[in-house]
């Protein structure tokens, strides 16, 4: 095995180790925030999740607040930007009869 001893280092060996170094560690930082970061962009932003209102249909939901989290037919889950539980929003007839958390 050819390993560069480290009195045998010149400069540009130390700035090549600590640019693939940077690029590795921005690669896996990037990565584990990628899960978080995309949570909140594809979450429901509050404003919009309290202007729902019973009554309302389900057409009338998807156009303010877009498809849900997860589709049980008759309840809907919704992540709630800034929130860690989901909005439900149960229908019945095809239209809101209650919003829990």
């Amino acid at each position: 095995m050819n390993l560069i001893r480290t009195e045998d280092a010149t400069p540009s060996d130390l700035r090549l180790f600590l640019k693939f170094f940077a690029i590795v560690m921005s690669a896996l930082l990037m990565i584990g925030t990628l899960p978080f970061v995309a949570s909140y962009w594809l979450s429901v932003p509050a404003s919009q999740a309290s202007a729902i209102d019973l009554g309302m249909t389900k057409s009338e939901v998807l156009g303010l607040v877009g498809e849900p989290d997860q589709n049980n037919g008759s309840i809907w889950l919704f992540q709630v930007r800034g929130r860690s539980d989901l909005m439900q929003i149960r229908f019945t007839n095809g239209k809101v009869e209650e919003i829990s958390y």
